[in-house]
């Protein structure tokens, strides 16, 4: 009777793993994105005069889904993504000069998304539409940002509302870089910055090859990276949009 129940276990155990592994998938991932800064003052209200602009950079990792059924399962992963930002304000110290202070950040995260993968039924053969619906635990590794202050001569013929641009100061008479920063590491910044991830896109299964995967998603973030030095006081996020490129083995 032992025997015969030992033998029912590891017969259940072994269908249960097969069944397992035939709805895990395993593959990797690189995604070009487009980086997108959020910087407002400590009131959290838009700063006047603030020109910021994003940088086109990239993500690249590990992804698995495990499927609950034939349209719904689990997606998560580890990726390292490169994000970033370039900023420039016009600012006036209490005691001091007019100066247009311009900020360049790289950031390097580690992520680790957990999301719904819901898939429809076949549209063609082999292809399904997908989309991804969840949150990723952001962990920044590296840090790279210059802090640039020029300062604005008072008699140029060009009025100080008009300088917006890190080209402005460096191509008009009268201005110079007086003080420039630079600080790698990730000291001063907030280490787990979360975001909410929405996106879709078609999962293209070929057979004998794989799975191709082809999507655009949003990765909105959930919270500031830093109160970093912009004018003193100012809080900078990084969400981006990701155009998904992965295949699954």
């Amino acid at each position: 009777m032992l025997k015969r129940t030992l033998l029912v276990c590891l017969t259940l155990c072994i269908a249960f793993s097969a069944e397992a592994q035939s709805r895990f998938r395993f593959g990797f991932r690189f995604n070009p994105l487009i980086s997108l800064a959020g910087v407002q003052d400590k009131d959290k209200s838009d700063i006047t005069g603030l020109d910021k602009g994003g940088k086109f950079l990239f993500s690249s990792g590990l992804m698995a889904t495990y499927g609950f059924s034939e349209k719904v399962g689990l997606y998560t992963g580890a990726m390292f993504a490169l994000k970033g930002f370039k900023s420039s304000v016009n600012f006036k110290p209490t005691n001091g000069d007019q100066r247009l202070i311009v900020h360049n950040a790289n950031l390097t995260f580690l992520e680790i998304p957990l999301a719904l993968h819901l898939t429809s039924n076949e549209v063609t053969t082999g292809m399904k539409i997908r989309g991804l619906f969840g949150l990723s635990a952001n962990f920044l590794v590296g840090a790279n940002t210059t802090r640039n202050s020029y300062i604005v001569d008072i008699m140029n013929e060009k009025s100080k509302s008009q300088w917006r641009t890190e080209a402005d100061a460096t191509n008009v008479n009268g201005s110079n870089a007086v003080e420039t920063k630079r600080k790698s590491g990730t000291a001063g910044y907030n280490v787990f910055v979360p975001d909410f991830l929405v996106g879709a896109g078609v999962d293209w299964n070929i057979e004998g090859i794989g799975a191709f995967d082809f999507g655009i998603s949003y990765h909105n973030a959930l919270g500031n990276i830093s109160k970093f030095a912009l004018r003193g006081d100012d809080r900078a996020s990084v969400s981006y949009l990701s155009f998904d490129l992965g295949y699954y083995f």
